[in-house]
């Protein structure tokens, strides 16, 4: 068994913070990630959930949509410094991904 911790909402959660004040707070965090071709979807989600169990300071909930094999992603954040720190990341990532092809 593995205990850690996980800053990371789950839709309960999610459901349980509807209308408070961090509810309102998150939605003005939110980013939505779309990417370009179905296979960099894949990868990058997998990348970006890894992120988001490792590297957020505060609370942070996200949601997958797959729509005709492209996955979508919203992330709303706590904290509007984890909201910049992840789309640094989004875009480094993204490059390193692009100039290895």
């Amino acid at each position: 068994m593995t205990i850690k911790d996980s800053k990371v909402l789950s839709n309960d959660d999610w459901v349980n913070l509807n209308g408070n004040d961090l509810y309102v707070c998150m939605l003005k965090n939110k980013v939505k990630v779309v990417p370009n071709d179905k296979q960099e979807s894949q990868e990058l989600i997998d990348d970006i959930r890894e992120y988001l169990e490792l590297s957020i300071s505060d609370l942070v909930y996200y949601q997958i949509e797959s729509v005709y094999g492209y996955q979508t992603m919203e992330i709303y954040f706590e904290s509007g410094l984890d909201k910049e720190n992840f789309i640094a990341f989004y875009n480094t990532s993204a490059g390193i991904k692009r100039i290895q092809k």
